[in-house]
């Protein structure tokens, strides 16, 4: 039993800012509610996968807000004024499931609030480029069905789009070529940075 009991805490250590607000971090007792779900002889070995897994892949806020501090004064993508380069930004809020897309945007807000005094909101009025911002990129299947309905419909006849992810699995050749055929199909001059 110490060896579960101490997997149920790493887990719920490693996750503990999952939610914020009041909405209460994972607990142990959460992740012994959650694994109660399975036959009692493959509990443990669950337990041990994903507290294996979530240490080496689990994406914390402050990991997140790290990467979105970073990804503010990248160079090559801002060049000497990020500012400026972000306020001409078209942040795109177009995820069709899930809420990372909208997680994410908030994070970057308060990054743009904290460095140049305005949020994601009061970006783009004549935007000179577009982003996507998300968490990560997995099976492709979401960010290709995201990025192809824009693209057919709201998309400018030019543009320039950054996809830009904390993560991304070895299915980008495919999205990249999903998105590809919808700018194609489009007739759009859309150019993508991935």
């Amino acid at each position: 039993m110490a060896e579960r009991d101490d997997l149920l805490a790493s887990i719920a250590a490693t996750t503990a800012d999952y939610r914020e607000g009041d909405l209460a971090a994972p607990t142990p007792e959460h992740v012994e509610r959650w694994v109660s779900q399975f036959d009692a002889a493959v509990r443990l070995p669950i337990l041990r996968e994903m507290d294996h897994v979530l240490k080496k892949t689990y994406f914390s806020r402050k990991g997140a807000r790290n990467f979105l501090r970073g990804l503010f004064q990248t160079e090559k993508l801002v060049g000497e004024d990020p500012c400026t380069f972000w306020k001409g930004v078209k942040f795109l809020d177009i995820q069709g499931g899930g809420a990372s897309q909208k997680e994410m945007l908030a994070l970057f807000s308060k990054v743009l609030k904290k460095e140049c005094g305005f949020e994601v909101a009061g970006c783009g009025a004549d935007p000179h480029a577009f982003v996507y911002l998300d968490d990560a990129i997995f099976s492709g299947g979401r960010v290709s069905h995201d990025l192809s309905n824009w693209i057919a419909g709201d998309a400018p006849n030019d543009a320039t789009l950054h996809v830009i992810v904390i993560a991304t699995h070895q299915s980008s050749y495919y999205n990249r070529n999903k998105v590809g055929e919808a700018v194609k199909s489009s007739g759009k001059s859309i150019k993508i940075k991935w």
